[in-house]
């Protein structure tokens, strides 16, 4: 099974192995965010011919985050991220297929998950991701439309109300995509993020 696919598995069975989650920080949290360090590959979910090869190179996003608390142990976390995307093609005709090239591409995304705190430091999250293409011209098809997002992490909350955190994840872009296309090419990624929250403490 591909590695990708095995992980995205391994992700979505997380929220079961933690049923009873702890106490968190009850507080609106506002944030910045990075993430890379990963995989950004497309793929279409039908077996085609004559498409050429894609692979993953290599990707980087900044985030503007917002966390609501709906209560000590569940969070719905939100905020906009541009992305760019950086990956590698090889033809699938003479008599370019001898020669892959790099191509890149830009994101804007927007999250909305829910985060399950658990263990006082440690949360799953997982939610909808929408996407829109920022590319005026793209290697592949649009990531404009609806995917998922979810992951596993730890954050650590200094007394001043300073936040640490870090967040791998699985996106799956597209899976509902704006276009009509017939065979569509979803943006599978990988990654890991980073960030530092402010958390506002409650009157």
């Amino acid at each position: 099974m591909n590695i990708k696919y095995l992980s995205l598995i391994i992700l979505f069975l997380l929220p079961f192995l933690f049923i009873s989650a702890q106490k968190e920080i009850g507080n609106k949290q506002i944030g910045i965010s990075f993430s890379s360090f990963g995989i950004n590959e497309p793929v279409y979910f039908t077996s085609l011919d004559g498409t050429g090869g894609y692979s993953s190179k290599s990707f980087y996003t900044f985030g503007l985050n917002y966390i609501h608390p709906l209560n000590k142990w569940l969070n719905i976390e939100t905020g906009v991220e541009y992305a760019k995307h950086t990956i590698t093609i090889t033809p699938s005709t003479p008599p370019e297929w001898d020669n892959p090239y790099n191509a890149s591409f830009s994101l804007v995304n927007i999250p909305i998950t829910v985060r399950e705190n658990f263990w006082d430091y440690f949360f799953i999250n997982g939610g909808l991701l929408l996407g829109i293409d920022a590319s005026s011209s793209s290697p592949i098809h649009s990531q404009s439309g609806i995917g998922a997002i979810l992951g596993i992490g730890a954050q650590y909350q200094f007394n001043n109300g300073v936040g640490l955190f870090i967040n791998p994840y699985s996106k799956a872009h597209t899976l509902i995509p704006f276009s009509s296309k017939k065979y569509h090419q979803r943006l599978m990624e990988l990654g890991v993020r980073i960030g530092l929250t402010y958390s506002f403490k409650a009157k």
